[in-house]
């Protein structure tokens, strides 16, 4: 099954629905998370 292209206009929607539920305390947690995972990926090590 072909992967839809990327709609950014989709991106962005659904992205700004995720954080205006959030706090800033759960705002800074969620980056915080997001950057982690991505830093491991990229290093190869696990979590």
């Amino acid at each position: 099954m072909k992967r839809p292209k990327r709609d950014s206009v989709r991106e962005d929607r659904i992205y700004n629905e995720a954080i205006v539920d959030a706090g800033p305390e759960e705002q800074a947690m969620s980056w915080y998370s997001i950057w982690k995972a991505r830093l491991v990926s990229r290093s190869g090590q696990s979590v």
